[in-house]
């Protein structure tokens, strides 16, 4: 039986139903013409908090996160097309607004998020000295949806994007930013997890 150890955690921003549409379509169509599976492996959703590794219990969890989403505020998160980000991966930008100002939303969440996770992370967690976090520094946070990562060929990239834009943009104009998901995660940590990947939907917040 696994054991709170033997699990992962991710707190994601759920875009709406015709976004998320489109997002599974795409890594239907990847995964079918190219082979991509490891960006299909996830639900079509907005990283705020990553990956984590902690000894709390869920329940825990949820309750710090009840406290400090309490008064978040919906918002309109805005579809700035596929991008590359690295060589092997392809993802949405919704990071900015319109007129190319980053959207203080996704800061105001994960500043949240973070206020009521970090203390129950795992000291040491690989995966949170990664995190991309904030509105500067050496890894900022970039809000976007994946559509490829990890397995996409370098060499292949160029040819990936003109494939899955041949169509037109993917995804609505925007959507609402109004719901958000905590995930456990099992997987072969010690090795590629990608390969032995699953999860489960722990609780869900609808703002507003």
């Amino acid at each position: 039986m696994s054991t709170t150890a033997d699990y992962r955690y991710g707190f994601y921003l759920r875009p709406d139903l015709e976004m998320c549409r489109a997002v599974a379509d795409a890594h239907a169509l990847l995964r079918s013409e190219y082979g991509l599976v490891t960006g299909g492996l996830f639900m079509p959703h907005v990283t705020i908090k990553g990956f984590f590794a902690s000894d709390a219990e869920p329940a825990e969890m949820i309750a710090r996160l009840d406290r400090s989403l309490a008064g978040l505020r919906p918002f309109t998160a805005w579809n700035g097309g596929v991008r590359a980000f690295s060589t092997t991966s392809l993802v949405i930008s919704v990071r900015d607004l319109p007129d190319g100002t980053p959207n203080e939303g996704f800061f105001d969440a994960q500043d949240r998020a973070f206020d009521a996770l970090l203390p129950l992370v795992r000291p040491g967690c690989e995966w949170t000295r990664r995190d991309p976090r904030g509105r500067s520094g050496a890894s900022p946070l970039h809000a976007h949806i994946t559509l490829a990562m990890a397995d996409l060929p370098a060499e292949l990239q160029a040819e990936v994007r003109d494939f899955i834009l041949a169509g037109g943009p993917i995804g609505p104009a925007s959507f609402a930013a109004d719901t958000y998901h905590l995930f456990r995660f099992a997987a072969d940590w010690a090795g590629d997890p990608w390969h032995t990947l699953s999860w489960k939907l722990l609780h869900s917040w609808r703002m507003g």
